[in-house]
């Protein structure tokens, strides 16, 4: 009986053993799926950094680091360093170069982003030799609307004024667009349809809302977006109609 039951549980092993070979055979001999490199960006050693260091991704695809090294001219590729962003398209962009001295140098970590945008790290150097925390606000632009709220009876209309301003030396076309709630009978239009900051002033753009005879009675909420690359700010504007 026992050598009965120790030649099934013999044949039994064989069996479980064959289907894993023949498993992991069919598992090896799968094709290799093919793999896409692509270099986003090749640093030069020179005003664009050298030896960069980790990365972050923001939810527009956009990747921000720091290079410990390059930056200034005069600083070479041994000292100094960069704060980069890279686009979507794989364009770079520095948005600072340390300087040495009390701003420190040669960034080694990586870094963090706030919800607005603005970038934070560490570098060496500084005041007193022993490193610094820094900020770095990427150029960006903001917009807000004044008055902020309105009421009006149904058939009514109103304005008001959108203010765009640069943030960081932003420097670009702005194109503004508003929508309204569906079903209400609103209609908006924002004139001009596109603003040019140069870094330093501020553009405004009016923004008018118009009802009709049959809109409902009750509070809407009209939003007007400035869109520029991938930055994407929104003011929104309060209308009471009753």
């Amino acid at each position: 009986m026992l050598r009965r039951q120790f030649s099934i549980d013999v044949r039994n092993t064989c069996a479980i053993a064959l289907v894993t070979l023949l498993l992991v055979a069919a598992v090896a001999t799968q094709p290799a799926q093919a793999q896409t490199y692509t270099v986003l960006h090749a640093f030069a050693a020179g005003t664009d950094g050298a030896v960069p260091g980790p990365i972050i991704r923001d939810a527009q695809g956009n990747l921000y680091g720091t290079t410990r090294f390059g930056g200034i001219p005069l600083c070479g590729e041994d000292t100094c360093g960069t704060v980069y962003k890279v686009d979507s398209a794989g364009n770079e962009t520095v948005l600072y170069r340390f300087e040495g001295g009390s701003n420190g140098s040669d960034p080694i970590a990586g870094l963090v982003r706030d919800a607005a945008g603005n970038l934070y790290g560490t570098a060496l150097g500084g005041t007193y030799g022993s490193g610094v925390i820094f900020q770095v606000i990427p150029p960006n632009f903001t917009i807000s609307v004044s008055p902020r709220k309105a009421s009006v009876s149904p058939g009514g209309s109103t304005s008001s004024t959108l203010t765009i301003s640069p943030l960081a030396n932003f420097v670009g076309a702005i194109g503004l667009t508003c929508t309204v709630p569906n079903g209400g009978g609103l209609s908006c239009g924002i004139s001009p349809t596109s603003v040019n900051l140069d870094g330093t002033h501020s553009a405004t753009a009016s923004l008018s809302i118009n009802t009709s005879p049959s809109t409902p009675a009750g509070i809407y909420k009209i939003k007007s977006t400035g869109n520029s690359g991938t930055l994407k700010h929104t003011a929104t504007f309060t209308l009471t109609v009753q």
